[in-house]
């Protein structure tokens, strides 16, 4: 293809929090978004990619906790899930594959904390 031809796509990043019309599958914990609750749609279009995720509300805030610590713009729910695993469950006695308890909360809070004030 000739490079005149080549249509580039702009790059942007939205965040929407629509009612879910239809049960959605939470890309952290992989449980489904109940119709009728409001959820964060995660859209990011890059020059050569598109990705379309939908988290839990408070399942978000895993992201953002990721983000802030490991200063990244971007992110893949596999490697949140990754690092959250190992963060927050390594050592924990539940099994509770990162279900928003107590432990959680708290070192969310910790981490969010901690990067507000060093920034």
């Amino acid at each position: 293809m000739r490079a005149d031809r080549v249509i580039k796509l702009p790059v942007f990043r939205t965040m929407f929090c629509p009612v879910a019309q239809k049960e959605w599958k939470c890309c952290i914990c992989k449980k489904p978004v109940d119709i009728g609750r409001r959820y964060i749609h995660y859209f990011d279009r890059r020059v050569h990619e598109i990705k379309d995720y939908r988290f839990h509300m408070e399942c978000f805030s895993i992201v953002e906790a990721y983000c802030k610590e490991r200063k990244r713009t971007s992110f893949t729910p596999v490697t949140v899930r990754k690092w959250a695993m190992n963060k927050f469950c390594e050592n924990c006695p539940n099994e509770c594959t990162l279900h928003r308890c107590k432990r959680i909360e708290s070192a969310i809070k910790v981490i969010l904390k901690k990067t507000r004030k060093s920034t």
